[in-house]
């Protein structure tokens, strides 16, 4: 919105794709499309050259500020940097311009990083370290987050899906990065069909607490099988412990990936258990069935959402990215 003298306002509006970019600047201008300004990037937020020649005379000065990830651009003394509150960021060479302001807390990556070099993944909101994990669906709503301390990542699923409440997961972890009890947590976000037979698909987050991968996130994409008579959509906080006896190797994301089994009952609320196995074995009927289990997880909680019924269910699993959201201090 930009003053046009008084009691008067030019109003603009925006476009953004799922990571905050502002991508498209228009307006109304006499019950005509205007458009102010056209934006495409690479990565790590440089603008394409070439197609971005789309101004209207009537830009708007307040609105054609903000830019990349939604953050104000500013070509004060020719630096073209954007503002990302506690730090500047340059998009022609994809760093800060400042130093971390949790540098400490995060040892084994340069203090001037951004967003561990993996823009198709991750935002950083503030130009803090991110920590909170939060989930959100396609219109920006909250669906879920893994509580941690510091600041915040965003993760957006191309999802319309919505939650009466958004789930959180709080695995106590004190400012050290120390907590105790299971090896991961995290949010899993599903929909499934069964009568008789059917499918299963959806979306975790898990973060590992402890194992080669303590302090690491990692998404993963399921589709599977079910048997029983139940209808579900919806989300839930989850917990995963490792078993002892099961290969040290297996015991980190790459161990969470390939075939797993579990059950699914109830009503409105639902509950959930899966386990996996040493061997990748499918149609596992019972943990150990056919292999050592490796990991078994459970819903906390409650689902939220729509559910009714029971299930069995087969799902096969994909890690479809991840890495460090919040690094420990080991002694």
């Amino acid at each position: 919105m930009e003053r046009n003298g008084p009691g008067s306002y030019n109003y603009a509006y925006q476009y953004k794709d799922h990571l905050g970019n502002i991508r498209l600047t228009y307006m109304d201008n006499n019950g005509s499309l205007d458009i102010i300004e056209e934006h495409n990037y690479y990565p790590f937020g440089l603008k394409y050259k070439g197609y971005n020649d789309v101004v209207s005379a009537n830009v708007n000065s307040v609105a054609s500020k903000f830019k990349y990830n939604g953050k104000e651009f500013n070509d004060e003394l020719g630096l073209d940097w954007y503002d990302f509150h506690a730090r500047n960021y340059d998009a022609s060479l994809g760093r800060w311009m400042n130093i971390e302001p949790l540098a400490e807390d995060y040892y084994e990556w340069s203090p001037y990083n951004y967003i561990y070099n993996s823009p198709l993944k991750f935002i950083d909101p503030t130009g803090m370290g991110p920590t909170d994990i939060i989930v959100e669906n396609n219109r920006g709503e909250e669906l879920g987050r893994i509580v941690l301390p510091g600041e915040d990542v965003v993760i957006t699923l191309d999802t319309d899906t919505s939650v009466p409440e958004p789930i959180v997961v709080d695995p106590g972890i004190e400012s050290d990065g120390e907590s105790e009890g299971p090896g991961a947590v995290g949010l899993s976000f599903e929909y499934s069909v069964t009568l008789g037979g059917g499918f299963t698909a959806g979306t975790d987050i898990v973060y590992f607490l402890s194992g080669e991968d303590k302090g690491n996130a990692y998404v993963f994409g399921k589709l599977g099988a079910t048997i029983g008579l139940d209808a579900e959509i919806g989300a839930a906080g989850t917990v995963s412990y490792f078993n002892e006896d099961a290969n040290t190797d297996l015991k980190n994301a790459k161990g969470m990936e390939g075939n797993s089994a579990g059950y699914a009952a109830g009503f409105v609320v639902s509950g959930e258990y899966e386990w996996s196995n040493e061997d990748n074995a499918k149609g596992e009927r019972y943990p150990g069935h056919k292999s050592t289990t490796t990991w078994e997880t459970y819903s906390v909680g409650g689902g939220l959402g729509l559910e009714a019924g029971a299930k069995m269910f087969w799902n096969s699993s994909k890690i479809l990215f991840g890495g460090p959201i919040f690094s420990t201090n080991e002694n």
